[in-house]
């Protein structure tokens, strides 16, 4: 199933990309305006004879280049060779069109340097946190009059759109989106004696209750209840999760438009207190949270080592098909609500 999500995303993808790029060149010879010097989006026809037609043209257009920055990195050899078999597929259609591999893994530090260099890929992963950025810098193509012509632009989750938008203008597809959850190891919680009657795990829906939880799993377990990190600035990744359950804010915009930290706010540190319990007056931690990160999670979770960890649906994969726990036993349910509220942290990746 997540691979026939990922081939039917890339060939999308490629899909996309090869309209946009047909687009540009034939604008470049010949702009159509409605008469007030707006150019129009093409009609597109999405009957089985407009396909055959358009791929008959397609073959007898000019060859091109695509660069694949959402290309696997080398070492990831059955990745590639997974993503041969979406580029075979492709060229049945398109078989103008020269796919390159140009894995890019995207950073702050290298990103700008490869813009100006002219040698970023036609296709890129970002994180949705700098995707403003990157449209404000004009760095990406604003995609919305392909994304309208097709369909899909109402069917991108308004969240989502609003942080790939500016101005009612649209500059990105979403590859996923998460909310953080709880995972849980369903053969602790079996150990433990908390799955109720219908076989569904007994999960803790307050932080107050996770505590009781991981506390009842360490006594009758020996394995910690929680992993909780605080390694490779994932302490804060966690932290703050829990943070705004206790009603806890980590900045706010002063009167001279600069930003204040409110870490020292009775809220956080309330939190703080919490998370200070979990190891000193509960016990119910990892061994050393210091030297867990967001691999050495899953592989706690995995292994036994732990039976909980806060963490979001786009990664089952690893709990799993890289750490060995039987799919059946991985559970992913809400995350536990605080004194002040239930809020989630959320991400993903946009391809731009």
């Amino acid at each position: 199933m997540k691979r026939m999500k990922k081939m039917i995303t890339i060939m999308l993808c490629l899909l996309f990309a090869v309209s946009m790029l047909a687009a540009c060149k034939k604008e470049e010879k010949n702009e159509k305006t409605d008469g007030s010097g707006t150019t129009k989006a093409p009609e597109v026809d999405t009957t089985d004879t407009a396909k055959k037609e358009g791929s008959e043209k397609t073959a007898e257009a000019k060859p091109f280049d695509l660069t694949l920055g959402i290309w696997p990195e080398e070492t990831l050899t059955a990745e590639i060779e997974l993503h041969n078999g979406y580029v075979e597929e492709f060229k049945k259609t398109h078989p103008n069109v020269n796919v390159v591999p140009a894995y890019y893994k995207y950073a702050v530090d290298t990103f700008v340097p490869k813009a100006e260099a002219g040698t970023l890929p036609v296709i890129f992963e970002t994180w949705y946190t700098d995707t403003q950025k990157l449209i404000k810098g004009g760095f990406v193509a604003d995609i919305t009059d392909q994304l309208e012509a097709r369909g899909w632009l109402d069917q991108i989750n308004p969240s989502i759109k609003d942080l790939m938008s500016k101005d009612g203008r649209t500059y990105g597809l979403p590859r996923d989106g998460y909310a953080l959850g709880l995972m849980l190891n369903l053969e602790l919680f079996e150990e433990a004696g908390l799955m109720d009657a219908d076989g569904l795990p007994i999960y803790p829906k307050t932080w107050e209750e996770l505590a009781q939880t991981a506390k009842i799993i360490k006594d009758k377990t020996g394995a910690a209840g929680l992993c909780l990190l605080a390694m490779d600035g994932a302490g804060g990744w966690h932290f703050t999760q829990i943070a705004w359950g206790f009603g806890a804010t980590f900045c706010e915009l002063g009167e001279d438009g600069k930003y204040i930290s409110t870490i020292d706010i009775p809220e956080a540190i309330e939190a703080m207190e919490y998370v200070r319990s979990l190891k000193w007056e509960y016990d119910v931690l990892t061994a050393d949270p210091t030297v867990e990160n967001w691999g050495t999670g899953f592989t706690q979770l995995g292994t036994g080592g732990a039976a909980m960890y806060i963490a979001a649906n786009d990664a089952v994969n690893q709990p799993t098909y890289n750490n060995g726990l039987p799919v059946d036993k991985l559970a992913l349910v809400p995350v536990p609500a605080g004194p002040k509220g239930q809020y989630s942290l959320s991400g993903g990746t946009p391809y731009m």
